[in-house]
């Protein structure tokens, strides 16, 4: 039998002498974290293994001792702030990891714990006895709010490649009126959106119709990349 709880816990099997015997038969081993060096780089090298970044890399060795640091070791809050990283990463577009973004996210999503991981670092019983009830339900709260802004992100990429998917068929439905060929059309809005994403259906024809039949500049494109873009027009024999 293995009997575990928190420091509050211990307490309890100190109030008679029966149950300190009890709990002390096999040893009492006082459990703060990873703190060997090799078992923390081997934990660090198997949640290497649980990146998507399109930049990825192994961690660092300054990486570790930075995830260390912030997380004391402690899995639980590892494995979030590792997550919550990558989270951001692709949302500002950088897709890399780095002991800067490490130290920002966990500043940003996790300062709740701040006092906590404090109170572990001080080796203090009692200063950490003042946080290990709520150092669970906080996790909680951080990775629940973390799942929550990753299906909002999911969502709102859905809703965009929708939207235009929706741009392009109308756009190209709107140039075959014109007199272009549909698989003309269909590359040449494809061209345009990918030059554009944030053209409007009206401005996306207005592009291909200059392109296609070569009538004037671009009308989206600034000025200094007008001749580049002209270069890129689909021709038709």
């Amino acid at each position: 039998m293995i009997v575990s709880g928190t420091l509050r816990a211990e307490r309890l099997f100190r109030q008679t002498l029966r149950l300190a015997r009890r709990i002390s038969s096999q040893g009492v081993i006082v459990w703060r974290g990873i703190r060997n060096p090799d078992d923390w780089n081997r934990f660090c090298g198997v949640l290497s293994k649980y990146q998507w970044l399109a930049n990825g890399h192994p961690l660092s060795s300054p990486e570790r001792t930075c995830l260390w640091t912030l997380s004391q070791g402690l899995p639980g809050v590892a494995v979030p702030l590792y997550q919550l990283a990558q989270y951001s990463a692709v949302a500002t577009k950088r897709e890399a990891l780095s002991c800067q973004l490490l130290k920002a996210v966990f500043n940003e999503k996790m300062h709740a714990l701040k006092p906590i991981l404090r109170a572990i670092r001080s080796g203090k019983k009692a200063a950490m006895m003042k946080y290990d009830d709520i150092l669970g339900d906080t996790l909680k709260e951080i990775v629940a709010d973390m799942k929550a802004e990753a299906m909002h992100n999911l969502f709102y990429d859905s809703a965009i490649r929708h939207d235009r998917m929706e741009i392009a068929a109308d756009a190209v439905s709107s140039l075959i009126v014109t007199g272009i060929p549909q698989e003309v059309a269909h590359s040449m809005v494809a061209l345009v959106q990918k030059q554009y994403p944030e053209a409007t259906r009206e401005q996306v024809c207005h592009e291909v119709c200059l392109r296609y039949y070569s009538t004037r500049e671009s009308a989206l494109a600034p000025a200094k990349n007008r001749r580049q873009a002209s270069a890129e027009v689909v021709t038709v024999d």
